[in-house]
């Protein structure tokens, strides 16, 4: 059976105060992604020492276990620009959190210098083995800081193919964060990528889709969320995120999981 995750961001101050509003809930959570930033605008949010220290102390009084979310808009894969900034970063982001011993870290890669269609030959394939090369020596970088392969998860995006990512994430050894909630806006049936992906699959999203995603799983068709809770039932083992940032939105979201693996519904 899988073990159900929640973001630390569902009010809008820092990580330690939203694990205690989480914890203050007693939603019965197993795992707190820790959604992690940097920018110039807004400084950091990566955990000093001593929230750490706090942190690891609430998930031993409280048995739950920690995800991270690496920051988001870096230019992981592309062509050269800021590299050196993007890997500060992101080193500060995986070794501020190492002593948290963290089930794994959500990577976003960017493929805003990759050209479409996919795969239509010329310079689009060129370009395509070009970025996919940069992605997978940048990738090992940050294994390297994590300690694992493995420990790297790249996630599926709204916005991309996700076979282009196969290439370098197999080399690298990397695992996946599969975003159903993703898959869904594309309208595409999760059950054949998390089939296919199944081996290589370390955590999971979850979140309802409407006009735009991350909204309650009430928002949608129970058809179709409980197909996907069943097979996560039956094959998974590992943590789903819901990935909703709206306290009663989450909370309408695990009830609905929750009935639904009661069969309820």
């Amino acid at each position: 059976m899988f073990r159900i995750g929640v973001p630390s961001y569902l009010i809008p101050d820092d990580i330690l105060p939203n694990v205690d509003y989480l914890i203050r809930l007693g939603l019965g959570i197993s795992d707190v992604q820790l959604l992690l930033f940097e920018s110039d605008e807004y400084g950091t949010n990566c955990p000093t020492p001593a929230v750490i220290r706090e942190l690891r102390q609430r998930a031993s009084d409280y048995g739950f276990s920690y995800s991270v979310h690496l920051p988001l808009d870096l230019p992981f894969g592309a062509n050269g620009h800021d590299d050196e900034r993007t890997d500060r970063i992101l080193r500060r982001a995986i070794e501020s959190t190492l002593a948290l011993e963290p089930v794994g870290y959500t990577l976003h890669l960017d493929g805003n210098g990759l050209p479409r269609p996919w795969g239509a030959g010329g310079d689009t394939a060129l370009s395509l083995v070009a970025w996919q090369e940069r992605a997978e020596e940048r990738m090992r970088r940050a294994a390297e800081w994590i300690g694992s392969p493995h420990g790297l998860c790249v996630e599926n995006l709204e916005s991309w193919d996700p076979v282009v990512f196969e290439v370098p994430l197999a080399r690298v050894g990397a695992a996946r964060t599969a975003d159903i909630g993703h898959l869904w806006l594309n309208g595409q049936d999760p059950i054949p990528y998390l089939t296919a992906w199944q081996p290589e699959i370390r955590l999971i999203h979850l979140h309802g889709v409407g006009e735009r995603d991350h909204q309650s799983l009430c928002r949608m068709d129970r058809a179709r969320v409980r197909p996907v809770i069943h097979y996560l039932a039956q094959h998974y083992d590992g943590v789903v995120t819901l990935e909703i940032f709206d306290a009663q939105a989450v909370q309408e979201s695990l009830a609905c999981v929750r009935s639904l693996l009661a069969g309820a519904e």
